[in-house]
């Protein structure tokens, strides 16, 4: 997965990056699970 931003500014396109981050963060649902070698998840 790629996310561009452009802007004139570099903080608006810093900021952009990290709202559609946040929406991808909350719509799918493995980001960030952590397997352990016991087989548990979290």
């Amino acid at each position: 997965m790629t996310v561009a931003t452009s802007s004139a500014l570099r903080a608006e396109s810093i900021q952009a990056a990290a709202w559609i981050m946040d929406g991808i963060k909350q719509g799918v649902p493995i980001w960030k699970r952590e397997r352990y070698e016991d087989g548990s998840e979290s």
